[in-house]
């Protein structure tokens, strides 16, 4: 097993980086350890002996290429870390990956749970098969121990521009994609972001026959790994909706009140950015637009957002379609809300009398590709 172990953790490196690049590897534990490695043979060999001696909580690499002047800190070894010895985001040669980490919802500073574990890699599916949808290549999926890893590789340089669309990208699949039991980590968008090293146990917790330890691995390779086009990473930032609106009159609207009145059918509802969303079974413009892209937002400030990722709703708003008049709610939204009338959503975030929102993922083993609905 030691060799089959070193061999997956060199695939997992050789993914990831060309041939020559120079990345770092990180284990964090009682200790930490850092090496700076331009030989994945050699890599794979130190951190599958220091993960065998499970002397390590978690190993790390960088997602993205190095400067090749950053091997000679610590030169294919891996030794103590020192102050300030880590990669800064300035060491980063280029953007090369796009990482969407999901995690289930759980206490902190434990393992997750089969069926917590099974929840992050059915969403991460979710979540592929919505982007190919919309012109995405498939990404590669991960299995990072307690969650799930979607890479999707990018060419983007490395300065504050690509840090600033891939914040916003993150933070658009966050907006429809996580809720009450998996989240996406929106805080990823780093350059010099460490990821798992695919191949080593995710120790996180005292292992138990409910929450146990688990080996991260490559679930789901495509064929071939394609370049998400620029345009498409772009659209996907854009699609978040603006949150510095200025005070709302609609402040005390209740918001809760209208979905349930005109019965509009909710998918889950969540926090976001200090405010809630509710994601919808449905467009209420366009029943045609199913999945997770239609949903209102009420931010922080009490102001009312809607949001349709389809070309077709680009124009439409809450404020387009919703106007007071002495107190009464007058909207086309509303006509539409009534056209397609269904059972309203429950409180708990999911519709009454409606099944699991992942009844349509079945749970696969890693040697089958997730990336297929029932």
């Amino acid at each position: 097993m030691t060799e089959e172990h070193a061999s997956e953790i060199e695939r997992a490196l050789l993914l990831l980086h060309s041939t020559g690049e120079v990345s770092e590897i990180r284990a964090l534990g009682r200790e930490t350890l850092v090496g700076y490695f331009n030989d994945a043979s050699i890599a794979a060999k130190q951190a599958q002996e220091l993960d065998a001696r499970c002397a390590a909580d978690g190993i790390y690499v960088t997602l993205n290429p190095l400067k090749p002047a950053v091997l000679s800190r610590c030169v294919n070894r891996l030794a103590k870390g020192k102050a300030g010895g880590a990669t800064g985001d300035g060491d980063v040669l280029t953007r090369s990956w796009l990482l969407v980490d999901l995690d289930p919802v759980r206490p902190s500073g434990i393992s997750s749970s089969a069926s917590e574990h099974d929840a992050a890699l059915d969403r991460a599916s979710m979540i592929a098969l919505a982007l190919s949808e919309r012109g995405w290549p498939m990404p590669v999926l991960a299995d990072s121990g307690n969650g799930a890893h979607l890479l999707y590789r990018i060419d983007l340089p490395n300065d504050i521009d690509s840090k600033q669309t891939v914040q916003k990208a993150l933070a658009a699949i966050d907006l429809e994609f996580s809720d009450h039991t998996v989240t996406i980590d929106t805080t990823v968008h780093n350059a010099a972001r460490i990821v798992r090293l695919y191949g080593t146990m995710a120790r996180k917790g005292e292992a138990t026959e409910a929450r146990p330890h688990r080996r991260s691995a490559l679930v789901d390779i495509p064929a071939e790994v394609r370049i998400v086009a620029p345009e498409y990473l772009e659209a996907l930032a854009r699609s978040l909706p603006a949150v510095n609106v200025v005070n709302d009159p609609r402040g005390s609207f209740d918001l809760d009140g209208f979905i349930e009145r005109h019965r509009i059918a909710v998918r889950f509802v969540g926090g976001w950015n200090g405010g809630r969303k509710f994601v919808l079974e449905r467009c209420v413009f366009d029943p045609a637009h199913v999945g997770t892209s239609a949903a209102i937002l009420q931010l922080p400030n009490g102001a009312v957002v809607f949001r349709c990722l389809h070309n077709g709703c680009s124009e439409k708003s809450w404020r387009a379609r919703c106007s007071t008049n002495q107190g009464k709610i007058y909207s086309t939204l509303s006509l539409a809300c009534y056209r397609s009338a269904v059972p309203p959503y429950s409180r708990g975030g999911q519709r009454a009398g409606s099944p699991q929102l992942h009844s349509t993922l079945r749970c696969r083993s890693p040697a089958e590709s997730r990336f297929s609905a029932e």
